[in-house]
């Protein structure tokens, strides 16, 4: 997962490492719930696709300010199901 040729997830991890005050909301191309999940292990305090709109954009930023972590409906459902039921998915 990279952008402009640097690790997405590294850089996270090293942004949070030098300011961890600062909250990072990731805005990205991908529905995948894994890299979601991965990139809110690397430090990231909100995960939203790309065609979220701005109201809940800001909602995410706000959010991810309060120390809070906001992932958009579209990615959440998905991300909730696989940690409760696992990759099988619910039966």
């Amino acid at each position: 997962w990279s952008a402009g040729g640097g690790d997405v997830l590294d850089a996270l991890e090293r942004c949070g490492a030098a300011a961890p005050q600062v909250a990072h909301v990731v805005v990205s191309h991908s529905k995948n719930p894994e890299l979601a999940e991965r990139a809110i292990k690397a430090g990231a305090r909100g995960y939203l696709y790309r065609s979220t709109g701005p109201k809940a954009l800001a909602e995410a930023v706000r959010a991810a300010v309060a120390g809070e972590l906001h992932v958009c409906h579209c990615i959440a459902s998905p991300l909730l199901q696989g940690a409760i039921y696992g990759k099988q998915g619910h039966k």
